[in-house]
């Protein structure tokens, strides 16, 4: 009686920590090692741990597409207006000052204008570094937000044949601490392979811990998918 009782409890504290670890999944957000992956397995958006930063979070939805089913951030400005729209968007799940590199699949589909991008060490009012890609420039570019100021700190050079309306992973890679590293690239292209090192000269001063996140500026329709963050 006794072995069937501690067979049996066994038995359950598995059960227990198989669904535990399966949960860790819902909702779409689960860290891959001491990093994180976002796969926007929700039902609308902003949701889970995704907050705006800054803009607006209207017009947002989760598209759905693909066999197997790809789960993505959609923004749709509705046609009958003429506007455009920013939105600068957060993952709450990561808060850390280590040496990592942001991942994600993009696209826009603006004809002629629109930025989209990612986002790093994001905190809060004081700023963020980000990799932007301009539609209307065809150019990558680097650039940190402090105590209120901008600054354009690398730019690619025109990056010929590439379709921003088509699918392709930025990368955002941020190392060190006095100074920072920082490099931006997309898949395919070398050519807009960039590099800068901040030594706090531009701003007076760096940014050294944040959240990672993604944006969209003057913009009326993109997708973001498969959002990643990884550590060395």
């Amino acid at each position: 009686m006794k072995r069937r009782f501690f067979l049996q409890s066994i038995f359950a504290l598995f059960l227990i920590t198989l669904i535990c670890s399966c949960g860790a999944e819902v909702g779409g957000d689960d860290e891959e090692g001491s990093g994180l992956h976002d796969s926007f397995n929700y039902t609308s958006f902003p949701s889970g741990p995704w907050n705006l930063y800054s803009g607006s979070q209207d017009n947002w939805t989760i598209s759905t597409s693909g066999t197997p089913t790809v789960k993505s951030a959609f923004l749709s400005v509705p046609t009958s207006t003429t506007s455009t729209q920013n939105s600068y968007f957060i993952n709450d799940n990561y808060n850390k000052g280590v040496d990592c590199t942001v991942f994600a699949k993009m696209r826009i589909l603006d004809a002629g204008t629109g930025t989209l991008g990612l986002l790093l060490r994001v905190t809060g009012l004081n700023g963020y570094y980000s990799l932007k890609y301009n539609v209307t420039d065809n150019q990558l570019v680097i650039h940190k937000y402090i105590s209120s100021n901008h600054y354009s700190l690398a730019t690619s050079p025109t990056l010929t044949g590439f379709t921003p309306a088509s699918d392709h992973v930025y990368k955002f890679k941020i190392s060190g601490t006095s100074p920072i590293v920082l490099t931006g690239s997309i898949d395919g292209f070398p050519s807009s392979l960039i590099t800068y090192t901040d030594n706090g000269s531009q701003g007076g001063g760096v940014h050294l811990f944040g959240k990672p996140g993604f944006l969209f500026d003057a913009a009326n329709s993109g997708y973001v998918t498969d959002f990643r963050v990884t550590e060395p």
